[in-house]
């Protein structure tokens, strides 16, 4: 019976997690990577004097919440279907995607220095 119940658990926990990956739609990441770069934008045009602003505070937001849901969500989707994955959207629209991304992050860890220095 122990066995029984140990499956389940995992059985249980595993499902979500697996429909979760499989609500992934890159044009949502997109939309997610291309808020952020606004987001994270408009954070950098506000900062004066090396001080947090408003606007870093609703970039840091989003890129916790939105930001990071749709990243979590790419790379399972990414581990799961690879290069197949990146075929279906076109490598163009990928490697443009991908470069706002890295500037992203680039700008997460320039509010957060200004949040925490």
């Amino acid at each position: 019976m122990k066995v029984r119940k140990f499956s389940l658990v995992v059985a249980c926990i595993m499902i979500p997690a697996m429909s979760y990956a499989q609500d992934f739609d890159f044009a949502n990441f997109s939309k997610a990577v291309e808020r952020a770069h606004e987001l994270g934008t408009a954070c950098q045009n506000s900062v004066d004097a090396d001080e947090m602003t408003p606007q870093c505070e609703k970039f840091l937001n989003y890129y916790n919440g939105e930001y990071d849901e749709q990243a979590v969500l790419l790379s399972e989707e990414m581990s799961r279907n690879g290069a197949r994955f990146i075929d279906d959207i076109g490598y163009d629209e990928f490697d443009r995607v991908s470069e706002l991304d890295e500037q992203v992050e680039r700008m997460e860890i320039f509010a957060y220095d200004l949040k925490y220095n």
